[in-house]
């Protein structure tokens, strides 16, 4: 088991976990009073921290000849994990994350329950989509839940996964109008055309994600193009808008 207690004599010879970052929680805000605790790898220093994120890890970061390339090629660093914790510093659920590094922070984007976003840097080193995902969750009957956005247009419902990487990314906006204090969540993907004849024909998709009082809907756009970040974020109007989730 992944957070299994370990014996100091141990703990001095094996990798193990360590808290790195905490969020209280409170019934008025979150639906839960406790807090929610973000563990890593105890070899992750703030300063290894900082150089591994982004870079796709210990063999892409580190030079062969530093003292910590062995060890952390040779022993893996751990995954992340979440550990949500009641008044009592009970553990009353936990979740593993996909990879070794993230990170965890509030945001209010509707009125109610505030969000809790948890990056998890799943950065390969290279290519086009790979980068820091976020995901929104929230807690619900004492466990964490992912936050899902419904299709404008199909009606299903999808995980909100925002990636930031050289052809996705995504910001925070005043929804229209700004009332409320409401918050969109605008993204933007270039991808391959798949039905394309030309290889190199690309999709742009726009995404727009609101808050209409009761969930999350997700609006979408998309235009044939290419879309890189060095393009800069795309102008607001480029995405649909709630009042027409349609635009050709």
């Amino acid at each position: 088991m992944l957070l299994a207690a370990i014996a100091p004599s141990m703990a001095e010879r094996h990798p193990h976990l360590v808290v790195v970052s905490t969020l209280t929680l409170t019934a008025a805000s979150d639906g839960f009073n406790g807090k929610l605790e973000l563990l890593e790898d105890a070899r992750l220093t703030p300063a290894l921290e900082k150089k591994l994120w982004g870079s796709g890890g210990p063999e892409m970061a580190l030079d062969e000849n530093d003292p910590r390339y062995k060890d952390l090629t040779t022993n893996l660093l751990l995954n992340a994990v979440l550990r949500l914790k009641d008044t009592h510093g009970k553990t009353v659920a936990q979740s593993e994350l996909e990879r070794e590094q993230a990170r965890i922070r509030f945001e209010r984007l509707h009125p109610g329950r505030r969000a809790i976003l948890v990056t998890t840097d799943l950065s390969a080193g290279a290519g086009s989509y790979s980068g820091p995902l976020t995901e929104l969750m929230t807690v619900a009957g004492g466990r964490l839940k992912t936050v899902v956005a419904r299709d404008a247009e199909s009606g299903e419902s999808e995980p909100i996964r925002l990636m930031i990487t050289l052809k996705t990314a995504w910001k925070l906006v005043p929804a229209a109008g700004a009332r409320n204090n409401l918050e969109d969540i605008l993204e933007v993907a270039c991808r391959p055309d798949v039905d394309a004849e030309d290889a190199n024909d690309f999709l742009v998709t726009y995404m727009r994600y609101h808050w209409d009082g009761k969930g999350w809907i997700v609006l979408t756009r998309k235009v044939h193009g290419l879309w890189e970040d060095d393009n800069g974020f795309p102008a607001p109007d480029q995405f649909p808008s709630v009042a027409e989730p349609k635009r050709p």
